[in-house]
């Protein structure tokens, strides 16, 4: 069993930049054939400057070359664009309002970062078979204390190597 991967035309993301969605820097994606995997951060507010003044950048990204970093600050993303992610800008209005009383007020930032860190995928990932979620801090820093980014190749050789049952024999688990 295969799986299709969704293909999203470039009037197709200027069509979703028009209604609400983020609107990215560049296009990174390709036609190449294989698995599609993509990588991604967000920083929404730059309150920890991840963006703007800790960002180092990366001598090697092992393989990945589908990046893309979603912001609120694209007047912060300097360093980041020019290592080769795609900043993609998020609207003030793209999260859906909550429905959750608060006791107390957090920033917007605060609140985009969780929709984006629990299960919501922005359409311009949604063309990917895989998606890579990395923390912007750790993307920033190169803390590899707690953490490391996995190769690309690791990554593809994982997904292809996934068992697959042919569909006649799926019905008898």
């Amino acid at each position: 069993m295969r799986r299709r991967a969704r293909r999203t035309t470039a009037a197709a993301l200027l069509a979703l930049a028009a209604a609400g969605a983020p609107l990215c820097s560049k296009d990174p994606f390709d036609e190449s054939p294989g698995a599609r995997l993509a990588l991604y951060a967000y920083s929404f507010g730059d309150y920890r400057g991840e963006l703007s003044v800790k960002y180092k950048p990366w001598t090697d990204f092992k393989g990945w070359h589908h990046r893309y970093v979603f912001t609120d600050r694209p007047d912060a993303t300097q360093k980041v664009a020019a290592d080769g992610w795609a900043v993609c800008t998020v609207p003030e209005d793209y999260m859906p309002p909550l429905r959750a009383d608060r006791p107390r007020v957090l920033p917007r930032g605060w609140d985009l970062t969780k929709y984006f860190k629990f299960g919501h995928v922005a359409d311009v990932l949604k063309r990917y078979d895989y998606v890579l979620h990395n923390d912007m801090n750790f993307m920033s820093r190169h803390s590899t204390l707690f953490h490391s980014l996995p190769s690309y190749g690791d990554i593809d050789a994982l997904v292809r190597s996934s068992v697959r049952r042919p569909d006649s024999l799926m019905n008898q688990w």
